[in-house]
């Protein structure tokens, strides 16, 4: 698989712009919305110590948004240098950390030459300590992408989507990981039913998450187009 195709296009949760909406979804019950609340105040509080040069709750508010989701975490880069070395000594001193095993996949899978093998026996170890991890599942199928032999990656993204809720924002991607696979195989019906599942799926993100983002999106709709024209045409010959 293209390795440009495996990596997620980076979403910037705006709170000006998207709060109210979030604030909507989360009262209706959206669990990603409440995190992204939870984390926003969290954040909130981090800039507020950073200006009054308070570290200890610069790092308190820091961490506890981290363990709510670090995946919607985005740290400003004039907090790096001050969390830096707290950070590396943390990797060595806690290698069974929920966010320190997240960091150690993602520098096997972007490392050069790729670690991709260490990249899945590693997201698998972190599945064996936090095997309900929505974040390490969706480790696994990135990495199971990414392998060689790429022959897993459907039973690791279907593992994610069996527990992810329908508003997840990795749901859609996981859908267009599929279809990508089914393309490189030239199997024209599932790469259609998985790319219409992906657009479908679209339709229950967060307003923060639209337009929704994926790699070369409009590439593989143009492949879809293809493929659909032709498997119409098969089976209308059949």
């Amino acid at each position: 698989m293209n390795v440009n195709l495996i990596f997620d296009l980076p979403y910037h949760l705006d709170q000006p712009q998207h709060g109210n909406a979030v604030r909507e979804a989360a009262e209706r019950g959206s669990l990603i919305a409440q995190k992204i609340i939870q984390i926003w105040e969290l954040m909130d509080s981090a800039e507020a110590a950073f200006n009054g040069n308070d570290q200890c709750t610069l790092i308190t508010s820091l961490s506890k948004a981290i363990r709510l989701d670090f995946q919607f975490v985005q740290i400003p880069d004039k907090y790096k240098l001050l969390i830096k070395h707290m950070i590396d000594e943390a990797l060595n001193n806690f290698p069974g950390d929920e966010y320190f095993l997240d960091l150690k996949i993602g520098r096997f899978v972007l490392s050069v030459p790729n670690r991709n093998v260490e990249a899945l026996a590693t997201a698998n170890q972190a599945l064996q300590l936090y095997p309900t991890s929505l974040r390490f599942l969706y480790w696994k199928a990135i990495a199971s992408c990414l392998q060689e032999d790429d022959s897993g990656c459907i039973e690791a993204l279907d593992a994610f989507l069996a527990v992810a809720p329908n508003d997840h924002n990795y749901v859609p991607s996981c859908h267009y990981r599929k279809a990508l696979h089914y393309g490189s195989r030239v199997n024209d019906a599932l790469f259609v039913q998985a790319f219409e599942t992906a657009v479908e799926s679209e339709q229950y993100q967060l307003s923060c998450f639209l337009p929704y983002q994926f790699p070369d999106k409009e590439f593989i709709r143009m492949c879809y187009n293809i493929a659909k024209r032709r498997f119409e045409s098969d089976e209308s010959s059949n």
